[in-house]
């Protein structure tokens, strides 16, 4: 998906551990450097046309992307501050609390940072996902990213992710995608849908790329912190 971290944030943003694997922590912006010629043959080799999307997408719903494994308190206090909502039709959406709200009212409200949208190819399970919009990363507008979905259950979505196109399709022909691709888990947020979706606000955030950034990547100091104890809890508070 493009879903996380760039992947997540920027097409979805999937973070990858540069200094482990040697790729971009941001994989989109090396995408970039792809013309769409390019982009438009490799997807045509590995999503079809007929993969357009005539039925729901095959996971949707709220969720936090991990490069590796969280706890469940962690995985709390990180959908309170900044999740992904993967819609049935392929959108999706990016969005942050506004914590400084919260820390003055307690009221919750959540704006949306990034959207965009991707198809899915059932017979090789690869996404194609492109940004629409990004406030925390502008310039990346227009990227593409594929990756390659390996397990789909009730509480998480993992997938494997590729630095160019090359890669996706000589993973998908060999079937070697568990060994070449770089994982990315798309974990279940633990809130009701309903009870997080009613506190958006219908304009787009205004916040900074360094405010966004904050929330998206926070500190261990941030998760830990009083404020986001008590938005957590606010979130799990029936009716608050």
């Amino acid at each position: 998906m493009v879903r996380h971290h760039e992947l997540w944030f920027s097409a979805r943003i999937t973070a990858f551990d540069a200094a482990a694997t040697g790729a971009p922590m941001f994989v989109t912006r090396t995408l970039a450097s792809l013309s769409s010629k390019s982009c438009a043959a490799a997807l045509s080799v590995v999503l079809p046309a007929s993969a357009a999307i005539a039925e729901d997408y095959p996971f949707s719903g709220l969720f936090w992307p991990a490069a590796a494994e969280v706890s469940i308190e962690n995985l709390d206090a990180h959908c309170a501050l900044s999740f992904l909502e993967q819609r049935k039709n392929g959108e999706w959406f990016i969005y942050h609390v506004d914590l400084e709200e919260f820390r003055k009212s307690k009221a919750i409200k959540y704006f949306q940072l990034a959207s965009g949208k991707c198809t899915y190819a059932a017979a090789t399970k690869v996404e194609s996902c492109t940004t629409i919009e990004d406030k925390s990363y502008p310039e990346g507008a227009g990227q593409v990213f594929l990756d390659v979905v390996t397990s789909i259950s009730e509480d998480r979505v993992e997938t494997m992710g590729f630095a160019d196109f090359p890669a996706l399709i000589s993973a998908v022909v060999d079937g070697k995608v568990s060994e070449s691709g770089l994982p990315q888990n798309y974990l279940r947020c633990p809130y009701p849908e309903e009870a997080v979706m009613s506190r958006v606000a219908p304009e787009t955030t205004s916040a900074s790329v360094e405010e966004l950034d904050a929330l998206r990547f926070p500190t261990d100091e941030l998760l830990s912190s009083p404020e986001v104890k008590a938005l957590v809890q606010a979130l799990r508070t029936p009716g608050n």
